[in-house]
């Protein structure tokens, strides 16, 4: 007679091969419809029937988050099919978005490869950093590691505010000032951002995961007490989205997305780094940020 499964896995083993048909069939679309054969990379912009749209510019953190997400499906799975899509993303944003003048990525080039606008959006440095460690780690690649040690030691030099902590939003080209900071028309114009500092948290984490620097880790401390102290609105336990250079909050909306993303990003990276205290503080905290993100659930359960 055969044993059965232990109560509870059974039911579990459904459900993560449904996750698994749906990686695959997402990371299918991409490798399916968004390689440009004719100039590199990828398609800057496809319609809703999967045309292309001609001459639509390329963005920085949509061939970042390729990379990532290719590698790390790779690291997750092994198919072998997933590294060489990766591996074109990589070789696209070596050749065509990092600035050989200044250091740092461009913010968009246009369909050929051009520089379109090079301003220095330091969540796309933070992207870009952050899928050339984890192509590392899938490939070993020895390159992608001092790239993305390269756009960790530029981030550091520009947007690090040793004065008052965290990290400036944007420069321009020659890393001199912006007036406009914002990633999007819908963002306050503000010199820091819950936003660009989670996704520095994350490619710092995975960086760490490659290259265990005492200073990377130093500055993972930081993050992590910026978002404890600073970030999380002890209230609420909703994230505050835009603060001045001195953090005073400016309160706007609310993001449960951002708030149930930084739930697990946060305690990750305490784990990863070994650092007891924080684990403990973010295990809690955790819970706070889900308990929040959950007022944001829809009735059907989006």
């Amino acid at each position: 007679m055969l044993e059965q499964p232990p109560v509870g896995l059974a039911s579990t083993m459904p459900l993560a091969d449904s996750f698994q048909r749906e990686l695959s069939a997402i990371l299918s679309y991409w490798s399916t419809h968004t390689l440009d054969e004719e100039y590199g990379g990828f398609h800057g912009k496809i319609d809703s029937n999967n045309c292309v749209i001609p001459h639509a510019p390329k963005g920085s953190v949509l061939h970042a988050r390729i990379l990532w997400a290719f590698s790390a499906a790779y690291n997750a799975t092994q198919r072998v099919d997933y590294l060489p899509v990766a591996t074109r993303a990589f070789q696209y944003l070596n050749q065509f978005f990092i600035d050989p003048a200044y250091g740092g990525v461009y913010w968009t080039v246009d369909y050929q490869g051009q520089p379109l606008d090079t301003k220095k959006q330091i969540y796309a440095l933070a992207f870009v950093l952050y899928g050339m460690a984890e192509y590392h780690l899938a490939s070993g690649n020895a390159q992608a590691l001092t790239l993305a040690q390269e756009l960790y030691r530029t981030i550091e030099l520009h947007s690090y505010d040793a004065e008052n902590g965290g990290y400036l939003e944007a420069l321009a080209r020659d890393w001199t000032p912006l007036k406009d900071l914002r990633l999007s028309a819908k963002d306050a114009n503000e010199k820091k951002t819950t936003n660009t500092h989670l996704h520095v948290l994350e490619a710092y984490a995975t960086l760490y995961r490659a290259w265990p620097d005492a200073l990377l880790k130093q500055r993972l401390v930081e993050l992590l007490n910026l978002f404890a102290d600073r970030m999380i609105d002890p209230a609420t336990h909703h994230l505050n989205l835009f603060f001045n250079e001195q953090w005073v909050a400016r309160p706007d909306v609310i993001s449960y997305g951002h708030d149930i993303e930084a739930a697990w990003l946060l305690l990750q990276a305490a784990e990863l780094i070994g650092e007891k205290t924080l684990v403990v503080r973010f295990q809690q905290l955790a819970v706070a940020l889900a308990l929040a993100a959950a007022e944001g659930l829809a009735a059907d359960g989006g």
